[in-house]
């Protein structure tokens, strides 16, 4: 089941274990957590570190590897410890469980588009930046499929991939370059369900045919007056 057809919008704010992450990453979470297969399961906890890594960057002078275990340690905080999946690090201690996050500034700028939240606006403007190409282009197709899950959350319909990056370019207030525009494109692209198309093409049938009948109807019913008013003319003649 895609992630899109998971998400729903928390009516209740549930709290936030590391609100510098935000309620995006740990509804992510939440999602991972909902996926049958462990395998499955690892390859979104790899790549929600990805995410996590670009919301909230590291000095220079840490190490990659201590990033990355500080970041799976923040993983499995905000998961509670309730997460099965193969970390490439041990476990954490729960003593972790009681560390207070970083205070952040209050951003007063107004989101451009509140279904994607402000994380996604920070994400983008990241990876903009990144000087890795084949970083940038990761960054910008999670982030891409990232949008998608949000934007049917939001709306509950299909959603073109033209929409999404559409979107992710008036958030950079850019155009992108041409080939990550068309990577992103390419896997951000939804089948539409055989069953769903067939029903929305009946219904449209449908439609068109009960339109032809009714304006038959209406011919024949303007011939027959015409009919009857002449035969009445000749018959007074």
């Amino acid at each position: 089941m895609d992630i899109e057809q998971n998400f729903s919008y928390n009516t209740h704010r549930s709290h936030l274990i590391l609100k510098e992450y935000g309620r995006n990453i740990h509804q992510l979470i939440e999602y991972i957590k909902t996926i049958d297969d462990k395998e499955k399961r690892t390859r979104y906890a790899h790549t929600l570190t990805e995410l996590m890594r670009l919301i909230v960057p590291q000095p220079k002078e840490v190490q990659l590897i201590d990033n990355q275990n500080k970041l799976w340690d923040d993983m499995f905080i905000m998961a509670k410890f309730d997460f099965d999946v193969e970390s490439p690090f041990p476990l954490p201690d729960k003593e972790k469980l009681g560390k207070k996050p970083e205070k952040l500034p209050y951003n007063s700028n107004r989101i451009m588009f509140r279904h994607y939240g402000r994380n996604v606006e920070t994400l983008i403007g990241k990876a903009l930046v990144m000087e890795d190409e084949e970083e940038k282009i990761g960054a910008f197709v999670a982030i891409g499929k990232l949008m998608r899950g949000f934007y049917l959350a939001w709306n509950k319909d299909y959603v073109e991939a033209q929409t999404i990056l559409a979107d992710m370019e008036r958030i950079a207030h850019q155009p992108l370059p041409e080939h990550i525009r068309k990577i992103v494109l390419e896997n951000n692209t939804i089948e539409i369900p055989k069953e769903k198309f067939v029903s929305r093409s009946n219904n449209q049938n449908n439609h068109n045919n009960h339109h032809a009948q009714n304006h038959n109807q209406h011919q024949f019913s303007k011939k027959k007056k015409k009919k009857k008013k002449n035969n009445h003319h000749n018959n007074q003649g």
